[in-house]
């Protein structure tokens, strides 16, 4: 039995489709939780449209999607837990098929889907984690975003791990912990979400914003709650959200704003001053020539990681 997650803002022109295929996908016994985040358009509209036995939809001031999602921890009563995004839609059969893979492998922690990128011109791409299996030597590669993996309700909410509210790349403090503080964990070929590419959304949006270093707030709380579960490899996984979140996504966003060097110059600064990133250095001589090498590091590591990640905030 699944709870089904959408935190509703703003998406009229895609809240039928994503609703429709949770209609189609579920079965009488899953529970769907819409969360409105003080829309101001039709969508609360065309979400009440679909109330029904489990269906439960909850108003609730405008406060960010990390502030939705957490809205809706206290109703949650079910096996297990699926994010899905109102701009998003489930792939036909996904719920069955996932059903059957659950009771099949032991009733997991966490399961990991693959997803279908949908672009404008009707073209796809899924992706996914590219390994069979999570272990220790490849879990640190596992894409952050918290929609395109399933939560067993009991374990999610005994680590309390809530999305930070108010800030960009929301993911990374709470999917990582749940990762690493569970031994159940299985990867699934089924593709659970289509995830469409509009051209307004944040992931190719040509602006720079401020919000974007919100990552740095965000990675000292990744470290504090890798200390909280006693990670053993928690320097790995600063590591690599630091070159894809940071250095990897900076030269995209930068590369995509019209390369304002006054974007590098304040990565820089807030690289050297957040405690997590100077821990991945052994001494202040190699933290200033890994400063001073930044933009040659930003573009050694983009040609690295393009291949393992897409962004997604």
């Amino acid at each position: 039995m699944f709870d089904i997650v959408v935190p509703i803002y703003n998406v009229e022109k895609y809240l039928d489709k994503c609703l429709e295929s949770i209609k189609n996908n579920k079965r009488p016994e899953d529970r769907v939780i819409l969360i409105d985040d003080g829309s101001i358009d039709n969508s609360p509209k065309i979400a009440q449209s679909y109330i029904a036995k489990n269906w439960t939809y909850i108003k609730k001031e405008n406060g960010g999607l990390s502030s939705a999602r957490n809205e809706a921890v206290p109703y949650l009563q079910s096996d297990y837990l699926v994010f899905l995004d109102s701009d998003d839609y489930l792939e036909e059969g996904c719920l069955d098929r996932v059903r059957e893979e659950i009771a099949l492998r032991n009733y997991p922690d966490v399961i990991l889907t693959r997803s279908k990128i949908v672009y404008d011109d009707a073209s796809t791409q899924v992706i996914g984690f590219k390994y069979d299996s999570v272990n220790a030597d490849n879990i640190h590669e596992c894409p952050p975003a918290a929609w395109d993996k399933i939560y067993r309700v009991e374990y999610f909410l005994k680590l309390g791990f809530l999305f930070p509210v108010g800030r960009l790349y929301e993911d990374l403090p709470t999917t990582f912990p749940l990762l690493l503080a569970s031994k159940n964990i299985i990867v699934s070929d089924a593709v659970m979400v289509n995830w469409f590419q509009r051209n307004e959304s944040i992931s190719r949006s040509k602006q720079f914003k401020l919000g974007y270093f919100d990552v740095f707030e965000n990675l000292t709380l990744l470290t504090e709650r890798l200390n909280i579960i006693g990670c053993n490899d928690r320097d790995a996984i600063i590591n690599t959200v630091f070159y894809k979140k940071v250095l990897l996504d900076t030269l995209i966003r930068w590369n995509r704003a019209g390369r304002n060097l006054s974007v590098l110059k304040a990565v820089i600064v807030k690289s050297s001053q957040n405690a997590s990133v100077r821990s991945l250095f052994k001494s202040k001589l190699k933290l200033r020539i890994k400063i001073v090498l930044f933009p040659v590091v930003v573009l050694i590591k983009t040609y690295a990681f393009s291949s393992k990640f897409s962004i997604r905030t």
